[in-house]
């Protein structure tokens, strides 16, 4: 049954489809080492036809009904993929994040559009799992992982959740990697300004575009040198998510050689990147396993004095009347980890 819709689907230009691949292949015979499942996709005639008839991502939970659980594992291998060994180290990973869990589900979360079940910890790069340390990515990820995901939501949107009735906060480590990077090659970030702004140009544009050039080069591993489709895509996603306009960006207004130039300018140590640094070569898993830490221990730390957390990867939402203590831990968390202090963003909800 499955197959014939998707078949037909696919004909009829309302769905994409990716194949998926086997996890190995043998010798002789070709194809990347790692897998991927299928991916399907819906294309803008899909969407268009439904939201014609009411139905859209913002409202498919008023037409269908679902039934969300929270994965068997807490601890999860990725890129690649593979079974969790249950190991000492593994039991304490995932006892921490069932207490975690098991304190927030104490607490009410209300949202129109969020549904949250409890976290995930995620860790990457395990190709040999007798040696891995468990200090690569360790992000915490909502579940249910769709729509009603609070972590793919706008900060707007996220503002308009409550926690036990409250209003919250959202509190961002300004230039996470950026500081952790510079922490790691022993130099403190400028915390008086803003690590993105005039680099390019004054408007808005300008700094989401450098700021864009620096975190994806972290995830390249080397300096990025040419706007891909990937690239372009991604960065235009990221615009909506921040309630701008993705057609007011031109790839060819902002040559890949200026922006590098101008980067380097304002932050040269960005020419180690992809180099040895304190003994070995350190890549964007590196980095987020130890913002993961930062933010990990701030949530510990906040769940001891009775205050609810709720992680987005480098920022912290926590109710309105919590913010200080909030900071206090977070500032303390990201010192002990790096020796550097941070620089911390503060959202809270638009005055009526």
């Amino acid at each position: 049954m499955f197959n014939s819709v998707r078949q037909a689907f696919t004909e009829a230009g309302l769905v994409e489809h990716q194949p998926g691949y086997p996890g190995a292949y043998g010798f002789g015979n070709p194809g990347p080492s790692h897998g991927k499942l299928s991916r399907f996709r819906a294309t803008l005639s899909l969407l268009s036809a439904c939201e014609a008839h009411g139905v859209t991502p913002a409202t498919v939970r008023q037409h269908f009904r679902f039934e969300d659980e929270m994965p068997a594992e807490l601890v999860q291998l990725t890129s690649p993929a593979q079974k969790t060994p249950n190991t000492e180290k593994v039991q304490r990973l995932r006892a921490q994040v069932a207490e975690l869990n098991s304190f927030f589900a104490q607490h009410t979360l209300t949202h129109p559009l969020v549904k949250h079940l409890g976290w995930v910890r995620k860790f990457h790069r395990a190709t040999n799992l007798q040696d891995y340390r468990w200090n690569k990515g360790g992000r915490l990820y909502s579940y249910p992982q769709n729509t009603a995901c609070y972590q793919h939501l706008s900060e707007e949107k996220r503002l308009e959740m409550r926690i036990d009735g409250e209003d919250v906060v959202e509190i961002d480590i300004s230039s996470s990697y950026l500081s952790i990077f510079y922490a790691w090659c022993d130099q403190q970030l400028d915390t008086d300004t803003d690590a993105y702004r005039d680099i390019l140009g004054p408007t808005e544009l300008d700094r989401q575009v450098a700021k864009f050039w620096i975190n994806a080069s972290f995830g390249n591993g080397q300096l990025l040198t040419r706007w891909t489709k990937e690239f372009k895509q991604d960065f235009q996603e990221r615009l909506a998510k921040k309630g701008m306009s993705p057609e007011a960006f031109d790839a060819k207004a902002y040559s890949m050689s200026v922006i590098k130039e101008r980067v380097l300018q304002l932050h040269p140590i960005l020419q180690r990147l992809g180099g040895e640094i304190r003994g070995r070569v350190r890549d964007w898993s590196d980095l987020m396993f130890v913002e993961s830490e930062i933010v990990i221990g701030t949530m510990q730390e906040l769940m001891r004095r009775g205050i609810p957390s709720m992680p987005v990867h480098d920022s912290l939402i926590v109710p309105v009347s919590r913010e200080a203590a909030a900071v206090k831990i977070l500032k303390q968390q990201f010192q002990a980890h790096t020796g550097v202090v941070p620089k911390l963003d503060i959202t809270k909800p638009e005055p009526f």
